[in-house]
């Protein structure tokens, strides 16, 4: 357990938000502009395919997050550490979110409006 000596300040607390909350954005952002070119054959398919199957961001998001939690688990970071993991964080939320509507419809449309608000509203709750 964490003692008062090993808590972090507000100020902290903050900076790490801060943190996630603009990797999250930009990253958001990033992965719907990719997407968007590769549709419209502007830039060449840059999505991975594993036996024919289309492996989606959403995925790398999950291994991600997945990731940091064993990190954050038995490593317990501090400092610059603690700033990695909150920019590794922003970045597995945004591409686990931004295919928030295939979760909600497995076999829907990427487009879905579903994964737009959910954004906003991670976005608004950060």
């Amino acid at each position: 357990m964490l003692n008062d000596t090993d808590a972090l300040d507000r100020t902290d607390k903050t900076h790490l938000a801060r943190i996630v909350f603009f990797v999250f954005l930009l990253t958001f952002m990033l992965a719907r502009i990719v997407v968007f070119l590769i549709m419209s054959r502007r830039i060449p398919d840059l999505f991975l395919y594993m036996g024919g199957t289309h492996i989606h961001h959403l995925n790398y998001g999950i291994f991600l997050l997945a990731g940091l939690g064993a990190f954050l688990l038995f490593d317990k970071p501090q400092g610059r550490g603690l700033q990695v993991a909150a920019v590794v964080y922003g970045v597995g939320m945004a591409l686990t979110f931004d295919e928030f509507g295939m979760w909600v419809r497995l076999g829907g449309s990427y487009w879905q409006r579903a994964s737009v608000d959910a954004v906003g509203v991670l976005a608004a709750e950060m």
